[in-house]
């Protein structure tokens, strides 16, 4: 695993269901890669006081279940916690298979949210 300040093309490239992001907007990246491609990462991105969101989770669907979205997110969320700030992460309700990975790594649901997108067209 390494660390590499993805722009916004090789996210995009990786992510499926998830918002894009701006260059930039995911930090302190973390990833998994073989030698000619991006397998999966989770990195850092919103910093209210005392919190620091882990962001970016995303495994390519064909290098899934081999645990590298559960460590990756557990080393981020390590990371935060070192610096004395606490993790957070988001999910809608409805994808079961994230929140059971979140609470297996000690996460507990605080609250719901409501979001709203908005595009321009």
């Amino acid at each position: 695993m390494g660390v590499h300040p993805l722009g916004r093309p090789v996210w995009s490239a990786l992510t499926t269901r998830q918002g894009a992001f701006a260059a930039g907007d995911v930090r302190a990246l973390r990833f998994a890669a073989d030698v000619s491609r991006l397998l999966a990462m989770a990195g850092e991105r919103s910093r209210p006081e005392g919190f620091t969101e882990v962001s970016g989770i995303c495994t390519r669907p064909d290098a899934r279940g081999r645990g590298y979205a559960r460590k990756l997110s557990a080393w981020v969320a390590h990371k935060i916690a070192t610096r004395g700030e606490t993790p957070f992460l988001h999910s809608p309700t409805t994808n079961t298979n994230t929140i059971r990975l979140y609470e297996s790594l000690g996460f507990t649901p605080w609250c719901e949210v409501t979001g709203v997108v908005l595009r321009t067209s």
